[in-house]
């Protein structure tokens, strides 16, 4: 048992992504799951959280210029949990509305960018119970900053929705997309408009306000 037999091992495990007791059925020279499970686990999950970015910078470090700017995505993936909450994973079950016979899941945000027609990630972090959004941003920003890389545009799914992650990224004038949600009578009345163009909104309440602009895209006689 070495470092290289247990990493590809882990790196087939996540390709192919199957459970560390299906990949024996596939790998005729796997290590058995005890034995992986016993090296696996004396990794630290902080130090993968500090140099996982790094480790997936390394491959296209070649290709993406230190102080230009580039355009990056931000997602949540939510991957369903089926076992016991018990002591080691209570931080990182995350409750939510019940998706394939399940409210609870392992959740995580991702980093990436398109590179020469290709999907690039560029980091992956777990999230915490009680993370918030904007701190889940954050990182990421600061993952881009580490590497000297500008933001031309960052996208981000529904998830991160919220005024303060709308004020964090208008404080750092980082240009950002994001879906709307129907939250609010004028936000309905305003996507059921049947003539495209660009609107001021505001979000928010009383201090905690702000600006931003409402893009409504007419196709077909619907409003995406």
């Amino acid at each position: 048992m070495d470092q290289t037999t247990i990493l590809t091992a882990a790196v087939g495990t996540a390709s192919q992504c199957l459970s560390l007791h299906s990949l024996g059925t596939v790998v005729q020279t796997c290590p058995c799951e005890t034995s992986l499970r016993h090296h696996l686990s004396k990794l630290s999950l902080f130090s993968l959280e500090s140099l996982n970015h790094w480790i997936l910078f390394h491959s296209c470090s070649l290709l993406l210029i230190p102080g230009r700017k580039y355009q990056f995505a931000i997602d949540l993936t939510n991957d369903p949990y089926y076992g016991k909450i018990d002591e080691q994973n209570k931080d990182y079950i995350i409750l939510g509305q019940k998706k394939k016979s399940t409210k609870k899941f392992y959740t995580y945000v991702s980093l990436y960018s398109m590179v020469r027609g290709e999907r690039v990630t560029f980091a992956v972090f777990p999230v915490k119970v009680g993370e918030k959004t904007v701190d889940l941003v954050k990182k990421c920003i600061q993952v881009l900053r580490e590497h000297f890389l500008k933001v031309e545009v960052l996208c981000l799914d529904r998830g991160f929705y919220a005024v303060d992650v709308f004020s964090y990224l208008q404080s750092e004038q980082i240009p950002y997309i994001v879906p709307v949600k129907k939250q609010s009578k004028q936000m309905v009345a305003l996507l059921n408009r049947e003539v495209p163009g660009f609107t001021p909104y505001s979000i928010g309440k009383r201090k905690k306000r702000v600006e931003t602009i409402i893009a409504i895209d007419v196709r077909r006689g619907r409003v995406d």
